[in-house]
């Protein structure tokens, strides 16, 4: 990469983070429009990081919802220093993981939190099958199983939880390494070695198929994406 290339880069992120604040000034004051972009602008992303934690999608909407209550509620401490999709994520995270020890009925909390920032371990990963067993249990899932993508999905669905997470922001979302560790909370090195590894056990059980199906999975697009939006700012004007 050129000089010059890193400077547009580096000017563009600097943009992207300048709207940012200027964004959630708006929504501290209650501009209902500013708080709708920022849900689409970071919906997908934010979706698909509470998949990888929850492993189930219908989970991962109510806790997008419920970070997204706590988020606007006191978005006014978001101090622009760094991305708001990365405050936000923070608030996604610590929600999911809660969904995660509430269901459970039992304190998964550390538990899952420590597996997310553990020190890669290159022998015998297991595979997380139950995520994926409770992901995919819907009858109608399982008729389209033959399709790639919920093949693929399936897959991602049974990686560990700590490269389950990189992988779904690097390579689903594509978001930079940089981007990646700020959402998670980890080093820029272990986002690279945890990504290369996800990648890795995938394609020893896909191959090619992979790169074809990535951004068409877990999508949260569309007609989701508005109920969701829907459903928060109902709820947001009835705090008023």
């Amino acid at each position: 990469m050129n000089h010059e290339t890193i400077t547009q880069l580096s000017v563009h992120g600097t943009a992207d983070m300048q709207d940012d604040r200027h964004l959630a000034e708006r929504a501290s004051v209650g501009d209902e429009d500013a708080i709708v972009m920022i849900m689409r602008r970071y919906n997908q992303q934010l979706y698909r990081l509470a998949v990888a934690i929850v492993c189930d999608k219908s989970d991962a909407e109510d806790v997008l919802q419920e970070a997204y209550i706590r988020a606007f509620g006191r978005i006014a401490n978001y101090s622009g220093e760094g991305r708001l999709g990365g405050w936000l994520a923070s608030i996604v995270r610590n929600e999911a993981i809660d969904r995660v020890r509430l269901r459970n009925r039992r304190s998964e909390h550390v538990a899952i939190e420590a597996d997310l920032r553990r020190p890669l371990n290159d022998d015998n990963l297991p595979l997380n099958r139950a995520c994926a067993d409770e992901v995919f249990s819907n009858p109608e899932i399982q008729v389209e199983r033959s399709d790639i993508r919920r093949l693929l999905e399936r897959e991602i669905s049974q990686l560990p939880e700590r490269f389950r997470a990189v992988f779904m922001l690097r390579e689903v979302e594509e978001l930079t390494v940089e981007e990646t560790a700020e959402y998670l909370g980890i080093p820029e090195a272990t986002v690279k070695s945890r990504d290369f590894r996800a990648r890795a056990l995938l394609k020893t059980r896909l191959g090619e198929q992979i790169d074809a199906s990535m951004p068409q999975t877990f999508t949260f697009l569309n007609q989701a994406c508005s109920s969701l939006i829907e459903r928060v700012m109902n709820r947001l004007t009835k705090h008023e």
